[in-house]
């Protein structure tokens, strides 16, 4: 709160400093046309009024400047307010990155690279008709992989979110561009099972033990 109240006194100085000062420039000019000869009163009204047109311009982009400035400090504040749910928001998206990466090489190296050479050898050389695979055709990508792990878990705990980030999350964590450029949370999701869960919420808790019950039948088959 202290931050905030100086910071509104300082722009308030500022504010106040400019206005004297148009006001000062405006009364040193109409001294300086009044002391002239062969004043032309109409073009020195339109000139002080164009002077006072280009203040109010310096003004409003002052305005808009501090107000950024204002922004860029908050940002940090909000994080540090919040930063056991930021910390932890942070180490997901990047613990899953780090997994889908894992996940991502294991793909190119056992479906892209023989899907390729398959492709140049038979599709290419005797087809004649080549495919041209590209490691985005057969490679998740990230957010792709977000996706299916927050359909998961969207599904099995009946409506949370663990990747997911809303605006409101986007405001107190990642409240400047270098954060979301950084991180790249999951924003804009909708589950596919969201009318299931809502629906049918009893049918969400009966999941988890259908499937244990499900393992354990196949490991008595097996035994």
């Amino acid at each position: 709160m202290r931050y905030n109240g100086w910071n509104i006194l300082v722009f308030l100085v500022c504010l106040l400093s400019i206005f004297g000062y148009m006001i000062y420039s405006t009364y040193r000019d109409y001294h300086k046309y009044k002391s002239q000869e062969g004043l032309n009163i109409s073009k020195a009204i339109n000139k002080t009024a164009n002077k006072v047109k280009n203040q109010a311009k310096k003004i409003t982009k002052i305005g808009s400047s501090l107000k950024g400035v204002l922004n860029i400090l908050k940002c940090p504040v909000s994080i540090f307010s919040n930063i056991g749910k930021c910390s932890g928001y942070y180490y997901r998206d990047k613990l899953f990155e780090l997994i889908w990466i894992i996940i991502w090489i294991i793909n190119f190296i056992i479906i892209f690279i023989p899907a390729f050479i398959l492709d140049k050898l038979i599709m290419c050389f005797i087809f004649k008709r080549c495919l041209n695979v590209t490691p985005n055709d057969v490679c998740i990508s990230r957010k792709t992989f977000f996706k299916a792990f927050e359909n998961i878990y969207y599904l099995l705990t009946g409506g949370g979110r663990y990747l997911h980030r809303d605006s409101s999350d986007m405001k107190k964590c990642y409240c400047s561009p270098p954060l979301v450029f950084m991180f790249n949370p999951l924003r804009n999701f909708k589950s596919y099972f969201e009318r299931l869960v809502k629906s049918s919420p009893n049918f969400v808790a009966l999941i988890i033990p259908i499937i244990i019950l499900i393992i354990l039948g196949f490991r008595q088959k097996s035994k």
